[in-house]
């Protein structure tokens, strides 16, 4: 993938919550920007470590996280095409967690220093990083709420919601169904459950493989389903099932309204706060 494709990724975000400026995209635009490739499940920069770039990614899914001394790991979110994951290492400069692939990435790499320069040059860039990062630490409270209130059907749901609602604002949408490439385990480590995202045996989560999450049930059964590669099919619980179908018109919603542009964050309540 060529650095302008990876530019045009980060300008299409910026887009999502600010106004932007023929100015501001020119600015963009001329970032030297240094793409890579990386396979799923591959450390991009670890905790401890001094980063000297930011990546930004332009196509896949990574994940922030940190591992215990017992060796669990906590998932802490997960990012999609256009975001720049590592923007805090920009000033926080040891790293305090881990960022990884989930699945097969082209990352662009753009360094400190440059992005200090272009911050100097346009503060009304600097402005729109600064409010991308407030808009990252917003769904990260709601994580943290997630994680540590809701029962296991609930979190499930919200995930799933909140990871289709932002693939929708980047156009990564295939009709009501997206891309979740997230293993059983990877489930269980960003809900919090570390023996895994199992249900009884008719409602269990797909098993490994990347996958594609279909709310709407399918040929009038009235369940929704993860399918998987090579026909694999398995049922979602019912309660997350339904908050994935009425996920337009939730009990609870919260909106991030920016320039007249909408990200949107479903809180999803399954009969239980």
């Amino acid at each position: 993938m060529p650095s302008d494709t990876i530019r045009a990724a980060l300008v299409r975000r910026l887009r999502t919550s600010s106004g932007i400026s023929d100015d501001d995209v020119k600015e963009i635009e001329a970032l030297p920007i240094a793409v890579r490739q990386y396979p799923a499940d591959t450390p991009v920069v670890r905790d401890g470590e001094r980063a000297t770039n930011c990546c930004l990614i332009a196509d896949g899914f990574c994940a922030r996280s940190k591992t215990i001394s017992s060796g669990k790991r906590q998932i802490l979110s997960i990012h999609i095409p256009g975001e720049i994951p590592d923007l805090m290492s920009l000033f926080l400069h040891v790293m305090d967690h881990d960022l990884s692939t989930l699945a097969p990435c082209t990352l662009g790499f753009i360094s400190h220093e440059t992005l200090r320069k272009l911050h100097q040059r346009s503060p009304s860039v600097a402005e729109m990083f600064w409010r991308d990062t407030l808009i990252d630490a917003a769904m990260f409270r709601e994580w943290i709420v997630n994680v540590g209130q809701r029962p296991a059907p609930a979190r499930l749901a919200h995930v799933m919601i909140e990871l289709r609602e932002r693939l929708r604002v980047i156009g990564r949408l295939d009709g009501n169904s997206f891309e979740m490439p997230l293993t059983q385990e990877q489930i269980g480590e960003a809900l919090g459950n570390h023996r895994g995202a199992r249900q009884p045996r008719d409602q269990a989560v797909a098993a490994g493989g990347h996958r594609r999450a279909a709310p709407r049930p399918r040929h009038g059964a009235g369940r929704a389903e993860i399918s998987g590669p090579c026909g694999f099919r398995r049922p979602l619980p019912a309660s997350v099932a339904d908050a994935l179908r009425r996920a337009g018109d939730l009990t609870y919603r919260k909106f991030v309204s920016v320039q007249g542009a909408m990200v949107r964050r479903h809180d999803c309540r399954t009969g239980v706060a």
